[in-house]
């Protein structure tokens, strides 16, 4: 700083230090469970971070630098995510373990045994809430492992429908008593 008037000039000097604060990781996800194939948007919230370094294993893409990213996850499971804000000032990161849970529809499928004309059925479907079985005679049942008494011979079309909240399978099989 130079000040001048009448009586003279006075020369100052004052050094001024502008420091960046260090940075702080965070994130926000729309969504962080859902079925395959699902589309989650990254929202990053992290203060004073110049640079951006995701992980997301298992995703598509796996890493990023964008600062806001997207990722599909096309394959059943848990994934973590990390997020690593940089700048002059240093670096942090944020990690989260199994964050993104992607699920699946069912796959349907069933064994059974004959006795006479009383049939037991197992169940052996995978990732199913709910299970329908259609006996192929108009009878129908919820139950995991029924057991039914056709009381008559004939080939039945059996059908398992299984389902959950990512969707249905159906497998038809013929019993013959």
């Amino acid at each position: 700083l130079t000040a001048i008037n009448d009586c003279g000039q006075a020369d100052t000097t004052i050094v001024v230090t502008i420091s960046i604060p260090a940075p702080s990781a965070a994130f926000e996800v729309n969504h962080t469970v859902g079925c395959s194939p699902l589309e989650v948007s990254f929202s990053n919230t992290s203060q004073f971070g110049a640079n951006f370094e995701w992980s997301f294993p298992g995703g598509n893409p796996e890493a990023s630098t964008s600062e806001n990213p997207t990722v599909v996850y096309q394959e059943a499971g848990s994934y973590s995510v990390a997020l690593i804000a940089s700048s002059t000032s240093g670096a942090d990161t944020v990690a989260m373990t199994d964050l993104i849970v992607v699920g699946e529809a069912p796959e349907a499928d069933f064994a059974y045994s004959i006795d006479g004309a009383t049939v037991s059925f197992v169940d052996a479907t995978t990732g199913e809430d709910e299970l329908l079985w259609l006996f192929g005679d108009g009878s129908t049942s919820d139950s995991e492992n029924p057991v039914y008494d056709y009381g008559t011979a004939g080939t039945f079309a059996v059908t398992l429908i299984a389902a959950n909240e990512c969707g249905n399978d159906t497998l038809q099989q013929n019993v013959q008593i």
